[in-house]
């Protein structure tokens, strides 16, 4: 055999997994955003993470509700007053440049209900669920997600009920719930005691008098999630904030259902909580 002759080679035969095409979002370049919701329901996304969401401009009788920071390639829930999800690719959303759109350009929310907050989507993490009537739970992400037009039902929502804005929760077994009435009662208790669930009504989170609930005369006004080290922000309808430190929340720990403890100051109806990280 001559010595010029190519020596022939063998290649293995190597399975390999079919094809797949790439989604949209796999292919869109991931920027940070942040999505501004106003309280009827009108939606846009600012570029960066540094945006000041409350202090944009608003049609005329519209005003700021919530805002939620995340990537240009992800999902984005919504949630309306009735319980209900919805999501939407937050690469579509308009520019914040302008006023925004409303939301039931893409949506079909039920008569009367209105959207209350939104999230990123993140099938790791779970999120809580509360009503005004006091009721909620702590469900995963996962289950969330929905292409219908009308949502997917996950809270029950009665007897003139509303849900209050999603909150995440990033540590179910070391955060706290803190929670208060619109008179004024604050109860802090561990997240680990509200139950994990897919949908539903949930378990009791605060003790409210029957009659005053039912008239709307007393109701779950806020509600957050607590690291250990966060400070409480609470806010009354007249502007007015009062500023709660670790230390002074101790005396509103407690368990899931109760009463919770009257604040110490007479001031007009709270409104909100917020969480304040502590730096």
């Amino acid at each position: 055999m001559s010595r010029f002759m190519a020596t022939r080679e063998v290649c293995p035969l190597v399975e390999r997994e079919a094809a797949q095409a790439l989604s949209e979002a796999q292919l869109l370049t991931a920027e940070a955003i942040t999505v501004v919701l106003s309280a009827k329901g009108w939606v846009r996304a600012a570029k960066g993470h540094d945006v000041i969401a409350s202090e944009l401009s608003f049609k005329p009788g519209d005003e700021f509700q919530g805002f939620s920071r995340g990537k240009s390639n992800n999902n984005i829930l919504f949630f309306d007053s009735a319980g209900r999800a919805y999501t939407l690719p937050s690469h579509t959303l308009p520019s914040a440049r302008g006023l925004g759109e409303p939301l039931t350009g893409w949506l079909s929310p039920p008569d009367g209900a209105l959207f209350v907050g939104s999230l990123f989507y993140d099938e790791a993490k779970h999120i809580l669920l509360a009503t005004t009537f006091g009721y909620g739970f702590v469900a995963n992400e996962e289950g969330l997600v929905t292409k219908n037009k009308a949502g997917k039902g996950l809270v029950s929502v009665k007897n003139g009920a509303q849900l209050l804005p999603p909150i995440e929760v990033t540590n179910i077994d070391e955060e706290w719930v803190a929670c208060a009435s619109n008179t004024g009662n604050l109860l802090i208790f561990p997240v680990a005691e509200l139950p994990l669930l897919a949908k539903g009504k949930g378990q009791k989170i605060m003790q409210f008098p029957t009659k005053k609930l039912n008239a709307g005369e007393e109701y779950l006004a806020g509600i957050v999630v607590l690291g250990q080290e966060d400070h409480l922000k609470v806010i009354y309808d007249d502007g007015r904030e009062r500023l709660m430190k670790t230390a002074e929340q101790e005396a509103y720990v407690s368990s899931r259902a109760l009463r919770g403890k009257k604040l110490p100051t007479k001031r007009s109806p709270i409104i909100k909580l917020e969480r304040v990280i502590k730096n």
